[in-house]
């Protein structure tokens, strides 16, 4: 996953050919282990159509699951403020606001040389 941040954060991917995985990737952000690294790719992808009444059920769901968990919960919190941004009447009022940059890490610089370098080549 870091590969597709990588990617994303140097405009070295195709959008809308990532965006063909969104469906992968919501599934995957499921898994409380594989969550954060899909994070950053579900909220790049996001658009309202993929917003719907079954999406915003299951991200409440998944709250409820993780409130032990902080960390866990922001991700899950942060992409209900997405939705809630883009259709509001789906999303209860009491899911609070929390800002993305406390959610995204930002990747590791090495890793990020290392990827700029191998796209050159």
């Amino acid at each position: 996953m870091y590969a597709f941040s990588a990617a994303m954060d140097t405009d070295s991917i195709d959008m809308v050919t990532l965006n063909n995985g969104y469906e992968v990737f919501y599934t995957i952000f499921q898994f409380n282990t594989l969550a954060p690294h899909v994070l950053k790719l579900l909220y790049t992808l996001s658009t309202p159509s993929d917003v719907n009444r079954r999406r915003v059920l299951n991200l409440i769901t998944l709250a409820q699951m993780r409130e032990a968990k902080r960390s866990d919960l922001k991700g899950v919190q942060v992409l209900l403020g997405l939705f809630k941004s883009y259709k509001p009447e789906l999303v209860p009022e009491s899911v609070p606001a929390v800002p993305i940059g406390s959610c995204f890490k930002k990747l590791n610089t090495t890793i990020l040389n290392r990827f700029k370098t191998n796209q050159v080549n």
